[in-house]
């Protein structure tokens, strides 16, 4: 939840901006929601398969000399 506080705050100036240049609340609303989604995406689907516990990290080894 932290980074997406900070994610959402670091777009607040895009946001403001999206509705200056289009004129309703539609666009940014719409941005906020596919924000939430991608990041909700992110943490709970790709996240969690990524790094189980338990399993060993893959890792390239060093060619032998």
């Amino acid at each position: 939840m932290l980074f997406g506080a900070i994610g959402l705050a670091a777009v607040v100036p895009m946001l403001l901006k999206l509705r200056r240049r289009l004129g309703t609340r539609w666009a940014p609303g719409i941005a906020v929601a596919v924000f939430a989604a991608m990041f909700a995406v992110s943490t709970f689907l790709i996240g969690p398969p990524a790094f189980r516990r338990g399993t060993p990290v893959r890792t390239r080894s060093a060619p032998s000399a």
